[in-house]
């Protein structure tokens, strides 16, 4: 792999992501998952032209994650009975990967 970084970033960018919800009364939150599948991936046309017959790379990607969030209450007392004083946010995500073997091709002209 070949990358043009700056003077100012010689080794790559930095990332620095930050994440900020607003509270509200209620407990809010979701479940997501990102699939990728071979069976929806097209047959590289390269290799389909030089080894035809050549099935597709099979190879799976999954990224279940979800997020809640919502005001902290603690039983027993009355802070933040109102619901408007303090809340929590917390995300998770895993990655699942089965990459496939990754075939590299070279074609040499010759004379013929």
């Amino acid at each position: 792999m070949n990358a043009a970084f700056g003077a100012d970033t010689p080794r790559g960018p930095s990332i620095i992501q930050i994440s900020s919800k607003g509270g509200g009364k209620g407990f809010h939150g979701d479940v997501y998952t990102y699939l990728r599948n071979w069976q929806l991936n097209a047959n590289d046309p390269y290799i389909k032209a030089a080894l035809p017959g050549t099935p597709r790379s099979i190879s799976h990607q999954t990224y279940p994650g979800g997020t809640i969030g919502g005001p902290v209450l603690i039983p027993g007392t009355h802070f933040n009975h109102n619901r408007d004083k303090l809340f929590f946010f917390a995300g998770f995500e895993k990655m699942i990967q089965d990459p496939a073997a990754t075939l590299h091709l070279s074609a040499i002209p010759t004379t013929p």
